[in-house]
């Protein structure tokens, strides 16, 4: 169900199954259960990718906001999180201690 601006009887309008139903930021009609939508998917990645044209001062930032964002999508989707975190490896290898 969502509500929309314009007025119906109740106020409230039946979603169908054929449109994305989003809440919170998770598409909930899924078939298998509840996930990040491609497009989050497409923005993350695409911030990843040009993560090395950053200055190096906000690299530090930006890396911890990627993990972030992955640990996000790992709640609902493990095997799109994997892939988002090999490629921020490629992009921003880990230091080592």
């Amino acid at each position: 169900m969502r509500c929309e601006s314009r007025k119906t009887r109740d106020g409230c309008q039946i979603a169908t199954s054929d449109g994305r139903q989003k809440l919170i930021g998770l598409l909930v009609n899924s078939p298998d259960a509840a996930s990040v939508g491609r497009g989050y998917l497409a923005k993350v990645r695409s911030a990843i990718h040009r993560f090395p044209k950053l200055p190096k001062a906000a690299q530090l930032a930006a890396a911890n906001c990627f993990k972030g964002r992955i640990v996000y999508v790992r709640r609902t989707n493990p095997g799109a999180a994997a892939r988002l975190a090999k490629e921020l490896e490629a992009v921003c290898p880990q230091p080592s201690a």
